[in-house]
Parts: structure tokens; sequence; C-alpha cells
């Protein structure tokens, strides 16, 4: 009670495929499955993004259709961010969305 998130920027990634209408493709009987999880995606002691990792087998297993992931990736405060040689927006773009594009 009394916290409250804000975001103060958006970092966007690949941008959708365009969508096709559903009278043109072919409407599957198989469920749709979606998985969505919120972060962060880091262990408190690094910045590998094991947990993340984790997820991403599990939505590969599972043959997700869609993936939805919430920040934050990293706490703000992560000690091996301080330590870190570059930014978070670089280090969102070189170790989470190569993962996720994969």
């Amino acid at each position: 009670l009394g916290h409250t998130i804000r975001a103060s920027r958006v970092l966007c990634g690949s941008p959708p495929p365009n969508a096709v209408p559903p009278s043109e493709r072919e409407i599957s009987p198989e469920p749709f499955n979606v998985i969505t999880a919120t972060g962060p995606f880091t262990c408190s002691d690094d910045l590998s993004f094991a947990p993340l990792d984790a997820l991403l087998e599990q939505a590969t297993s599972r043959r997700a259709l869609a993936l939805v992931l919430v920040g934050p990736f990293v706490e703000a405060d992560h000690p091996a961010l301080a330590a870190a040689e570059v930014g978070y927006e670089d280090l969102f773009e070189q170790r989470v969305m190569l993962k996720v594009e994969a």
C-alpha cells in the first residue's frame, strides 16, 4: 500500500509481424498458450539473467505462442549494475533482447 511503479521510459524491441485477419489464416483448434512473467529476471548476485533463461526454456518446451515480459528486468540498485561498464539500455539490448529474439 502506498507504493507505485512509474515507467520513466519505454524500450522497444523488434516490431511485431503484421497481423493477418482471421478470415485469411487457418484457425487452429489447439489452445492458445500465453506465458506472462514479471521481473526482475536476474539473481541478486549477478547479471547472468539465469531466471530469464529458465523462463525462455519453459516457454519453448510449453510451445508458448506469446510471451509477455513485464519489468523490471534488473533492479535499478542491483550491485552488479553499478560495477558494469554498460548502461541499463545497453545491458538490456546485449543481454535481454539477444536472448528473447534467439
